[in-house]
């Protein structure tokens, strides 16, 4: 542009010289008596002044072009100089942040491309210890517990030194959180060669995590029993498993047994988090875990607890106080989901529907007492759309709440668009059965080396979060007693309350629905029992897709009536 404009003005300048030219060889010519036009004193003045001017432009428009290439210059060699300086800088600070990050947990430092750890002549320098490039480490594991271990060959792997007496793994609580250098001595006394990082294709974070969980991928066809506990040994490391070895067999033998081509079940200790059985049927074949954590069917009416949660803690309602509905019991659409009060001429209270599993009385609840961003925050609580921390991965659930009337009232009863797998469902009836506190569930007990048999890691429980107050979890249990007694569980448990040892009393809540991965009727089952002050809980999942030879609520009893059976159940 700048260009252009430069261009312009010299012609113009070069077209006012020409006429001044023209002008003056005229004049020239008059004196010398050739015939030309005369050009007047006045018109040869204008036109040298415009000559005049237009130099000047130009001229200024030069300098002012210079004084720009000569500021870009400048500005572009600052940047030139110091964009090194900057990265450079940049460089030393990330450097220094990962150093202070290996320091406080060694595991910080494996590459996660090759899964290799540091060398501890580095890690040592970190400290300030430099040395020979031999020295050796102890691991900092903090808790309440605390005892001495030989530094074991999967640590040693994983810190990138060699096995030897003198090193010592300081184990506490299971939680790797730091690194201490001991001293500095020759890993083999013999050669004076340190064993490096190379050394070692194996790294400790294959095993336990950053956070120093257990990272494993478990196939419990190849857990073997040991002492009266389930135990499953691979890469050098054995697993300890949280599984009761009698509930575990029973578990699977019923889902083999009843041919269950989807399905899932699972036990667990409401108060620790602790898992007694799992197991899982898919397409008609044993599937370890897997169904068991697959979150892709709907949660269907045990989606009622949320809703009945909220009510019990945000309203003056309760399990007695009635509510009038109209149409049947389970049939909800566009005809009956609204509340019409010269229409709702039925009625029953809140304890029964939640028993029974009255569809358009949920509805009215969701419609005349709560919003729908309370149901979403009490879904939130239970753990919808949350990672349960489990030590195996598991497919999240999702859950969505729809701002209109008929969404809301729809999810509310259960008929939403929200998802659930056994294992959180599992832990949604434990956090009743705890007082309103969800445990993380966990399935790994110990992790230990298979070498000398060093612990390396032993669970702790760990509360997730508060879902409800002990208050409402108390009401609550007492409300799902109407599911066993007068609801949709009563046929199943009719007989269970004769065996001896059995709880006179289950808390539970059933459901059902259709879905389409797989595609199937889902019966859901969950109690907790006994109701008055819960030691085990159970989910159990079926979907039926025309050959059902058993439902939810019986898988649950079965498994129920194995657990109060044995007397090595506690």
């Amino acid at each position: 542009m700048l260009h252009n404009l430069l261009k312009r003005r010299l012609l113009k300048c070069r077209s006012n010289s020409s006429k001044i030219h023209n002008a003056s060889d005229a004049e020239s010519g008059v004196r010398r008596g050739h015939t030309a036009t005369r050009v007047s004193l006045k018109t040869r003045v204008s036109l040298k002044r415009q000559a005049v001017s237009t130099r000047y432009a130009y001229s200024a428009i030069e300098k002012k072009s210079r004084r720009r290439r000569r500021l870009f210059a400048v500005v572009l060699l600052v940047l030139v100089l110091t964009f090194p300086l900057t990265g450079f800088v940049r460089a030393v600070q990330h450097e220094s942040v990962r150093q202070e990050e290996i320091l406080r947990n060694p595991l910080a430092a494996v590459s996660p491309e090759m899964k290799m750890p540091l060398n501890m002549p580095e890690i040592a320098r970190m400290k300030g210890k430099a040395g020979s490039g031999t020295e050796q480490a102890a691991v900092s594991m903090d808790g309440v517990q605390n005892q001495q271990y030989g530094l074991t060959q999967p640590l040693a792997m994983a810190l990138g030194v060699g096995e030897d007496d003198g090193a010592q793994a300081r184990i506490q609580d299971g939680n790797l959180q730091g690194l201490e250098v001991l001293s500095a001595q020759d890993t083999d006394e013999n050669s004076g060669e340190a064993q490096e990082a190379g050394d070692y294709p194996v790294s400790l974070s294959r095993f336990i995590d950053s956070s120093g969980r257990p990272s494993l991928e478990l196939d419990l066809e190849k857990a073997i029993e040991v002492g009266g506990a389930l135990q499953i040994v691979d890469s050098g490391m054995k697993v300890g498993l949280s599984l009761n070895p009698g509930l575990q067999d029973k578990a699977e033998a019923l889902l083999k047994q009843y041919r269950v081509p989807f399905g899932g079940v699972v036990l667990l200790e409401p108060s620790s988090g602790k898992l007694l059985a799992i197991a899982s049927h898919s397409s008609g074949r044993p599937d370890n875990m897997k169904f068991a954590l697959n979150a892709s069917g709907p949660a269907a009416s045990i989606f009622k607890l949320v809703t009945t949660s909220a009510a019990l803690e945000n309203t003056k309602i309760n399990g007695n106080t009635p509510i009038h509905y109209r149409g049947g019991d389970y049939v909800l659409n566009q005809r009956n989901y609204n509340p019409q009060p010269k229409l709702d001429t039925r009625s029953m209270t809140l304890a029964s529907a939640l028993g029974k599993s009255c569809n358009p009385v949920f509805a009215r609840v969701a419609l005349n007492y709560l919003s729908p961003q309370l149901l979403e925050r009490y879904a939130r609580s239970f753990a919808f759309g949350r990672e349960l921390n489990f030590d195996v991965p598991a497919r999240q659930d999702t859950y969505v709440i729809p701002s209109d009337d008929y969404g809301v009232a729809r999810t509310a009863a259960g008929f939403g668009e929200v998802t659930l797998n056994p294992l959180h469902a599992a832990s949604l009836i434990g956090s009743i059965a705890n007082k309103g506190v969800m445990m993380r569930p966990y399935i790994i007990n110990t992790l230990a080396s298979e070498v000398n048999g060093a612990l390396l890691y032993q669970a702790q429980t760990q509360q997730l979060q508060k879902v409800v107050a002990a208050e409402t979890a108390g009401r609550l249990l007492k409300m799902m007693e109407e599911t066993t007694k007068i609801g949709t569980g009563r046929r199943e448990f009719r007989q269970f309350h004769n065996g001896k040892g059995f709880p006179k009393v289950i808390s539970a809540k059933t459901g059902t629905l259709t879905g389409k991965d797989p595609l199937g009727v889902y019966f859901w089952f969950v109690a907790a029992a006994p109701a008055e002050n819960p030691e085990v809980v159970v989910a159990s999942l079926v979907v039926d897709q025309g050959k059902r030879q058993i439902n939810a609520s019986g898988l649950a009893r079965l498994m129920l009536e194995e657990y109060f059976r044995n007397e090595k159940h506690a």
